[in-house]
């Protein structure tokens, strides 16, 4: 608000019949404001050679997860985010059962980068600490402790303040009903959706024909494209599970049926 408080004067009415006065104060502050929507959070690929980390939160309606690794300088390299509304029958658990549920709801929803891998949770529910060292009658919370012994998981504590993302996630309202307006805006946005996406440049293939090279180079997929090769390659299983080469270029699986072009 800074930032464009500055154009405050150019955005007025004209009633004085002022000039409307564009120029180098005016561009930088534009350029600054720019830069400042490019800080947005950016999901980034996943390194099999770095430990995985998991923030995981859970409310009363919803359970919040953030994928992410560390990069050499220990700032996280957000890999992916998911949240999910709780049925009925779960806003009755209790806060661990609703903490822990959110750990098995990211190993479900990440699994294909987790396993086989270091797995390090971070948890604002100091109980979950011990779930592998107490004894344990209830049948529910003895399944989930079963589930996860497939995954190389650590569980470490993480104060609340620190595990906000995953806070605001378990926050959502997902999962409730739309209402008529609320559908209607939903069909509004997928019909501009759909006309952006037919007014795209035709010619991207022709832009894009050196696409395999610019994969095979970039550091973050030519490994893939190694591993995918050679079936022998012990990390083939995991990595196939989430990538595949078609036409020599490499797409990554976001869903069954659903695939998406690795841009490098």
């Amino acid at each position: 608000s800074k930032l464009t408080a500055k154009f405050k004067d150019n955005l007025k009415g004209n009633s004085n019949k002022k000039k409307w006065v564009w120029g180098e104060n005016e561009r930088d502050t534009f350029n600054e404001i720019k830069k400042e929507f490019l800080k947005t959070v950016l999901l980034k690929h996943p390194d099999f050679k770095k430990p995985f980390y998991i923030n995981t939160d859970a409310s009363d309606i919803a359970l919040g997860v953030v994928l992410y690794q560390l990069d050499n300088e220990d700032e996280h390299q957000v890999i992916s985010f998911a949240s999910r509304g709780l049925t009925s029958s779960e806003t009755r658990y209790t806060i661990t059962e609703k903490e822990l549920l959110s750990i098995i709801f990211a190993c479900r929803k990440f699994r294909n980068y987790l396993l086989g891998n270091k797995v390090i949770i971070k948890s604002d529910h100091r109980a979950l600490m011990f779930l592998k060292t107490c004894k344990l009658t209830h049948g529910r919370l003895l399944r989930w402790i079963l589930f996860l012994q497939e995954y190389e998981l650590e569980i470490e504590y993480c104060e609340g303040k620190n595990n906000i993302v995953a806070d605001v996630l378990s926050r959502t309202s997902e999962g409730n009903v739309l209402n008529k307006h609320e559908e209607s805006e939903v069909k509004i946005f997928k019909l501009k959706l759909q006309k952006e996406v037919e007014y795209r440049d035709k010619n991207l293939t022709r832009i894009l024909k050196n696409l395999n090279n610019l994969q095979t180079e970039d550091d973050n997929y030519k490994h893939i494209f190694l591993i995918l090769k050679d079936i022998n390659n012990p990390k083939f299983n995991q990595i196939n599970d989430v990538y595949c080469i078609h036409n020599n270029i490499l797409f990554k699986r976001i869903k069954a049926g659903k695939f998406l072009v690795c841009l490098p």
